[in-house]
Order: structure tokens, then sequence, then C-alpha cells
């Protein structure tokens, strides 16, 4: 009797514990459900949940309504290809049967959405595969990246500008960081002097193995600006150099270098200075009359009494 009360015993606590662990992972479902809800609302980007196999919407937020013009209600139901253009859905089924396949796809960009009125804008899409159940989801991100885009182009145009200004310039510019390493130089050097193809601006600019010795490197990093005449063996010619530091974006510092070409003007004064004086002028007298001896001295030159007197006789 008392092995029989025993197994119900046992059987009653294994029958409890079943019980709270039943309620736990209860609970721990309703848990994860009022997260997802919450991110869904409250999400500053839009979200859709897609079967994999019909690429149907069964559900979605109020930002996906609002970047695509159409109602939440409309959306629900809607295969997500119809938000893409018709020359795109191709691709925008191709993408997640991959996010399918690999059970997750991040920063997929390359694809147009389609509002309702038609009109179209870039989006970034963030794909991953969860069950809710016993039913498989795909779960998308879409986030609209027009600002993103128009910033991208804006760089780009400035960045082309730019390259344009030093490529037009004849002055020779290159920027090295503090290991020699050459990060930047200017098309009129790259044409003269060739590609850097990976050199230290020692090898590049003067074939050697080590630092020039007259580098002035270490005290652009300390943060001086330096100007001195350079020449450069590599191309013969002589350079007036402005060498100063320059921040960079991420913080770094770079050693930025403007080189004008003062050869033709170095050779001239070379010229100048080398070329022996003129003769001086041969004296005023050896050309001029005999002197007449009643004509009167010249002014200022201190004479006698007997001089002036045969000068007025």
């Amino acid at each position: 009797m008392n092995g029989v009360t025993t197994v119900k015993r046992n059987m009653r606590k294994t029958a409890i514990q079943a019980l709270a662990g039943q309620q736990h992972e209860d609970e721990e479902i309703r848990d994860s459900e009022e997260k997802y809800r919450a991110i869904f609302k409250t999400a500053m980007f839009a979200i859709c949940l897609i079967d994999p196999k019909s690429l149907k919407i069964a559900d979605c937020n109020q930002k996906a309504a609002e970047l695509s013009g159409y109602t939440m209600k409309t959306l629900r139901g809607m295969k997500v290809t119809d938000l893409y253009p018709e020359d795109e859905q191709d691709i925008v089924s191709k993408i997640f049967e991959k996010a399918s396949g690999l059970g997750s796809l991040s920063g997929v960009c390359g694809v147009n959405q389609s509002r309702y009125d038609g009109s179209r804008f870039p989006v970034e899409l963030d794909l991953a595969t969860m069950r809710t159940g016993t039913r498989d989801y795909i779960l998308c991100f879409a986030r609209d990246i027009s600002g993103q885009k128009e910033e991208e182009e804006r760089l780009r145009f400035e960045n082309k500008r730019l390259s344009n200004i030093l490529g037009s310039m004849e002055d020779g510019i290159y920027a090295v960081t503090p290991q020699y390493e050459i990060e930047y130089l200017s098309p009129s050097f790259r044409r003269e002097l060739g590609d850097v193809k990976g050199r230290k601006c020692y090898e590049y600019f003067g074939n050697r193995k080590d630092a020039c010795p007259s580098c002035d490197i270490s005290k652009v990093f300390s943060g001086q600006t330096v100007r001195r005449e350079w020449f450069l063996p590599k191309n013969r010619k002589t350079y007036d150099t402005i060498s100063a530091p320059m921040k960079n974006p991420d913080g770094s510092t770079s050693r930025l270098a403007v080189l004008r070409d003062i050869t033709g003007r170095r050779k001239i004064e070379e010229t100048f200075h080398e070329k022996p004086p003129a003769a001086a002028p041969p004296a005023e007298a050896a050309n001029a009359d005999p002197p007449d001896p009643l004509r009167c001295p010249p002014a200022g030159r201190r004479q006698g009494r007997g001089s002036v007197r045969a000068c007025h006789s």
C-alpha cells in the first residue's frame, strides 16, 4: 500500500512539475509575443512577416503602411513582390528564396520599392527566418535609404570635383602616414613618376631603403608647417615644398606636402650668378677733345687769383 501511495505521490509531483514547466513556457511565449508586438508598433522601419512559400504578407506594422502608401489591411494578403516594380520582382523573389535557404540576409541594397502612387524609392533589406508555433516565416525589415543615396551622390560629386581640381593642378601633392606610407598621390606626380605600387615615400621618390636624411616628417607630425627647397634626383627637378599636418576623418594625422616646380627659375638664377660682370665703360676723358687752356675750369674746382684773372682777361 505504501508503495502504491509513493507511486501516486511521484506521479502527482511529476504532473505538477510538468504543468509548472508548461506554464513557464506559456509565459515565455506570451512574453515573446508581447515583445514582438512592441517592436512591430514602435519600429522606425517597415516590418513584414512573410510566408516563405507563397511570399504573401501575413502581418505588417504601421510603418510598412506609411512607407508603401497602402493600408495595413490591404498589405495583409498581398504578395511582397507586388511592392516592387515589375522589372525588379524576379530579383526580389530570388532574394527571399536565398534568405529562406540561408536563414538570414543582411544589408541587401540595389532594389527599389514602389508606392501606391507609382513612385519608387531605394530600400535596404534585412531578412531572417523565424518560426511561430508550427509555421515558418520570413521577417523582413525594409528601410527607406533615399536620403542616404542622395548624400552618397553628393559625396561622389564632391569627390569628382576635387579630383578634377587636383588633376588640373601643375603642383604635385602627396600625403603620407607616420610610417611613410603614401596615402595619396596627385595625378601630375602619378603621370610623371609612375604608380606607387605599395612603396614607401623614400622608396618611391628617392629609390632608398630607409628614410631620407633631410626628411621633415618628425617636425610635421609634431605640429609644424615646414617650407624648404627639395631636389628630386628621380626627375632632376627642384621643388619649393610646403609640408603640414593634415587631420583625417578617422582622427589620424597625415603629412600633406605641396610641391611647386621651380627648376626653371633656379636655372635662370644660376646662369645669372655664373655670368662674369660687364667691363666698366671707358672714361669720358679718353674720347674728349684736348683741353682748352683758356677755358674756365669746371665749376666747384678751387682756383687761385691768377686763374680767375686769366679767365676774365
